[in-house]
């Protein structure tokens, strides 16, 4: 018997959208600053896809961990609406306690709740003892999520709040972030700094983060002169 009555479904890509949208509001009515957190998930999904450009991450057929990135870029702060507790704890467990929305499974959240669990304070390492029970590959990519979420929020810092883009580029291996509205002449910021290299471990990748406007400088490449002995 055929299975007509699927025609009627909308397609899963679409299906994981509308679930992601229930996410969104739910987390809009318990996170105080939810237009910084929006700002953060677009900085967020800029980087992933400039990082599947370049090779680094799935392509854009592999959406998996894209749709599981943005739904804990959302959803990294509604722990604020328990006062008085580590907010990144706390929405790591509330995102674990809610039913999955159409077209998400109770695994997709708590990759999701992983990911936001690690945007702040302790680092997500691989041998982290709440990461310990998934297999190596999964991981992975939980950390790897988790560096760049890690590294969209740090441009929450007050120096970089006018930033609205990020550009990526392959430059011969070296993972070059373009954002606008950055200075090149600054020091960066302690948790920019430390997010970047998080992103470059995981990576395994030098990133360097430039205006739109300034030029990669490649190392120079010194060689030996060779020596001229004359015959005696």
């Amino acid at each position: 018997m055929p299975l007509t009555w699927r025609e009627g479904l909308p397609a899963e890509r679409a299906l994981r959208s509308a679930g992601l949208s229930r996410l969104a509001e739910w987390a809009y009515f318990l996170t105080p600053a939810y237009s910084r957190v929006r700002r953060v998930a677009r900085l967020s999904l800029q980087l992933y896809d400039g990082l599947a450009n370049c090779g680094v991450v799935g392509r854009e057929s592999d959406f998996g961990g894209r749709f599981i990135l943005h739904a804990a870029a959302l959803l990294q702060e509604v722990g604020h609406s328990r006062e008085g507790k580590a907010h990144h704890k706390e929405s790591f467990r509330m995102i674990r306690r809610i039913s999955p929305p159409p077209g998400w499974t109770k695994k997709d959240l708590a990759l999701a709740a992983l990911v936001a669990r690690f945007h702040r304070r302790a680092l997500p390492r691989p041998d982290h003892k709440i990461l310990r029970s998934y297999d190596f590959p999964i991981r992975h990519s939980v950390v790897l999520l988790a560096a760049i979420l890690r590294f969209a929020t740090a441009f929450r810092a007050k120096p970089y709040r006018a930033i609205r883009r990020l550009e990526i580029e392959d430059c011969s291996g070296v993972i070059v972030v373009r954002a606008e509205g950055f200075s090149d002449h600054e020091p960066l910021e302690t948790k920019l700094s430390e997010a970047r290299r998080l992103l470059e471990f995981t990576c395994r990748r030098s990133v360097h983060i430039l205006a739109p406007g300034s030029r990669v400088m490649s190392p120079r490449i010194l060689r030996v002169a060779a020596t001229r002995v004359d015959a005696a």
